[in-house]
């Protein structure tokens, strides 16, 4: 969407490789400000499932989280 500011995120990681249908995943990422205002920004998770035998998405949204970052700020978020 429209911002006033330039996010990048680094050090994405998962807390498995796999799962089970069902089960939790936990997704760790840092979000760094790299604009020149405060801005906020909305990190949208998206899940692809690898099972051809069932129809579904190719990739489903599965949750989002929405952070406040000043200029240069960085935070670590864990969804």
């Amino acid at each position: 969407g429209l911002s006033y500011a330039d996010f990048s995120y680094s050090d994405i990681r998962l807390d498995r490789e796999n799962c089970n249908w069902g089960e939790r995943v936990n997704l760790t990422f840092r979000v760094t400000n790299k604009g020149n205002m405060e801005a906020w920004e909305t990190a949208l998770i998206f899940c692809a499932h690898e099972n051809s035998s069932v129809f579904l998405p190719v990739k489903e949204l599965q949750d989002f989280v929405r952070v406040h970052l000043v200029p240069g700020e960085t935070q670590e978020i864990t969804i």
